[in-house]
């Protein structure tokens, strides 16, 4: 599941932070949120940006991850 929550444009610099936030036999259950964290600033420069003071969530994701107990590292 990904949810898209504002705009990005190239020039964006993203952070994105993952979770897990349940683990099972075969499985781990994760979370993820992106957030836009510099934005460009071409009405400086080619290469000006500001530093956001708040960061701007872009996107959240949930998602399973399922790996055969074979396959598995240990």
């Amino acid at each position: 599941m990904v949810e898209f929550k504002a705009a990005v444009y190239a020039g964006d610099f993203i952070e994105v932070v993952g979770e897990i936030v349940k683990s099972g036999n075969t499985s781990r259950k994760m979370t993820f949120k992106a957030y836009k964290v510099i934005a460009p600033r071409p009405d400086i420069s080619d290469s000006a940006c500001d530093v956001l003071d708040e960061h701007i969530i872009v996107a959240i994701a949930s998602g399973t991850c399922v790996v055969p107990k074979d396959k598995q590292r240990r």
